[in-house]
């Protein structure tokens, strides 16, 4: 028997999302017009990884509303899941062209940009959510990330500073910054940085790994040094 509508946010609300979805399969015929119904159950779906049914639910819910925001959303994201990043990016361009400040919309499209290997469009896109609010904590971790995999070391360091200080202390930005330092020689400070990223998650498998690399880089610097020396 069909439930109410707050039965079905009630099973949300408590990530029950396999109750929710069976609710609205039975939903009836009758709400099969309504937009929110089928992004609803996209929500449930992709809360389930279930991508593809979630995309199907979402494009119900644009052909009734098409600049319903929330469900391009949805679909951007989903569209990532299952690495169709050109679709991704699509949806993400309607949001913006609604509303160019979404900064959401910015980073799942720096995201899909990453994911092409397109980082100078990536960085674009952070550059856009900074200008929106300079002290974004993701744009500037994932803008120091972009830089560091681009060699671009000094403005890397900047940009996790930027982040430590706007308040995102956490293991993945210190690993980053460590990784920036690295990438500089400064052995010690990096070595320093993947330390306190162990300290936050001792399970860290990239920070130990680095960790490692940066103290053999350390000795082998310092035995190339002592090599250098005069007799």
């Amino acid at each position: 028997m069909y439930e109410p509508i707050t039965a079905r946010v009630w099973h949300f609300c408590l990530n029950d999302y396999i109750s929710t979805t069976n609710h609205y399969d039975m939903v009836p015929d009758t709400y099969d017009e309504h937009a929110m119904t089928h992004y609803n159950k996209g929500e449930a779906l992709a809360s389930l990884d279930e991508y593809v049914a979630a995309a199907d639910s979402y494009d119900k819910a644009l052909a009734i509303q098409p600049e319903l925001l929330d469900a391009l959303h949805g679909r951007g994201k989903v569209m990532h899941a299952l690495e169709r990043y050109d679709d991704a990016i699509r949806d993400y361009d309607r949001i913006l062209e609604t509303n160019p400040d979404d900064i959401d919309a910015h980073l799942g499209k720096s995201r899909a940009h990453v994911r092409q290997d397109n980082l100078l469009a990536a960085v674009h896109c952070l550059d856009k959510i900074l200008k929106i609010d300079s002290n974004h904590q993701d744009a500037l971790y994932y803008k120091g990330m972009i830089l560091a995999r681009s060699g671009i070391y000094e403005d890397a360091l900047d940009c996790f500073d930027a982040a430590l200080k706007a308040g995102r202390n956490d293991p993945t930005t210190h690993n980053g910054r460590g990784n920036a330092l690295l990438g500089l020689n400064r052995y010690h400070d990096a070595i320093d940085c993947y330390n306190t990223a162990l300290s936050l998650d001792s399970n860290f498998a990239f920070a130990e790994y680095n960790r490692n690399a940066a103290l053999a880089f350390q000795k082998l610097h310092a035995i190339q040094r002592e090599q250098k020396r005069p007799v």
